[in-house]
């Protein structure tokens, strides 16, 4: 079972659970169980391990072979604490927060939001017990936790259904966080096939790195890889989209357009992320004409918006920066997108021709582009 796999099941394992405790607390009806969850590591996790090697005689003095001079044995951090990131926090991620995720947010330090509700149902009533599930609960998790539990008993639920249709925004951030795919590949590596770790690192995540990690936890499936090579070989637009950076975060255009379909649900509209803050405020804007303008549809809005049609789709990037930029994402297609979105409009339509005469030519490489779309190629880079 992958983790994605098993996330889906703890979270409908969850949300009856959640239901279950809070109909204790008004009505005799027995409590919903499920199966247990595989314990199994996942197959993306496994292939994505790195060997960095090590050294000896390093001639700095502290015996530890590394060259730092700090003793602990880790290559070249200089921390002393032994995890090699250089952050001097023991947990081997390098953002300083202590918790291994590589997300630079202390407040998921702990067990995340679904695993506190499953804990808090175990505990069958016993308050000592509800008050050690909050606390080993991340702060994050304390705050999420109490907000679903509290919408499920103002709604009187008592089934997952009830508390899915009323409380939807409190589920979502129960179960999403911000850290991006490649924190997530990187936080699960560390946790050596530990179930409720994975966890915790895949609820922490975005709703976007969660589908990006399971796209290549299924390619990697589908292709039987048992190593790097086989990854690179198969499965390279899901891999660089999880950790290229470049597809941490999603252009204007899918987010307005995004926020355009939700037409002002607020649970909805959660959905429409991640955005850096210049892009969310771009698609704002184009949202809010899109209202005044009575438009259901990007098209629509594309017309009735010019200006700030054309400040979401477009930046001031020249044909030169979109290529190098294009270039640089290695065929993840998120990320090509977002260069494209960066560049003027005049750039895009020149590296348009660009590309259109690549695919026209069956072009699978520089070469081929350099001898088949000259004048194109020289339009861009002039």
């Amino acid at each position: 079972m992958t983790m994605h796999a098993r996330v889906v099941h703890l979270i409908s394992l969850s949300l009856l659970s959640l239901a279950s405790l809070i109909a204790a607390c008004g009505d005799d009806s027995p409590a919903t169980t499920t199966e247990g969850t595989d314990t199994s590591g996942s197959e993306t996790d496994a292939c994505l391990e790195g060997d960095c090697g090590t050294s000896t005689g390093d001639g700095d003095g502290d015996g530890d072979g590394d060259g730092d001079g700090d003793g602990d044995g880790d290559p070249g951090d200089g921390d002393g604490d032994g995890d090699g990131d250089g952050d001097g926090d023991g947990d081997g991620d390098g953002d300083g927060d202590g918790d291994g995720d590589g997300d630079g947010d202390p407040g998921d330090e702990g067990l995340a939001c679904p695993i506190v509700n499953e804990c808090l149902f175990a505990c069958n009533g016993d308050m000592a017990c509800q008050e050690a599930c909050f606390t080993d609960a991340s702060p994050n998790a304390v705050v999420e936790s109490g907000a679903l539990l509290q919408c499920a008993f103002e709604n009187n639920c008592n089934n997952q259904n009830c508390i899915e249709q009323n409380c939807a925004g409190e589920v979502y951030a129960c179960y999403t966080g911000t850290g991006t795919c490649g924190q997530l590949a990187e936080c699960s590596e560390m946790c050596g096939g530990d179930e409720v770790c994975e966890t915790d690192c895949f609820v922490e995540s975005s709703g976007l790195a969660q589908q990006q990690i399971q796209a290549l936890d299924e390619c990697v499936i589908d292709n039987d890889c048992q190593d790097q090579q086989c990854i690179f070989d198969n499965c390279n637009n899901e891999l660089q989209s999880c950790v290229g950076g470049m597809s941490d975060t999603l252009p204007c255009p899918l987010i307005a357009e995004c926020l355009i379909d939700c037409d002002g649900d607020p649970v909805c509209d959660l959905t429409c992320t991640p955005a850096t803050p210049e892009t969310e405020a771009e698609a704002e804007s184009v949202f809010g004409c899109a209202q005044i303008e009575d438009c259901n549809d990007f098209d629509c809005t594309q017309m009735a918006c010019p200006n700030e049609w054309g400040m979401c789709v477009a930046g001031d990037g020249s044909c030169a920066d979109i290529a190098l930029c294009v270039e640089a994402c290695a065929g993840a297609e998120l990320c090509e997108y977002n260069c494209v979105t960066q560049g003027e409009l005049m750039a895009q339509a020149v590296f348009g021709a660009v590309a259109e005469c690549a695919v026209d030519n069956d072009c699978q490489d520089q070469d081929c582009i350099d001898a088949n779309c000259s004048a194109e190629l020289m339009a861009c880079l002039g």
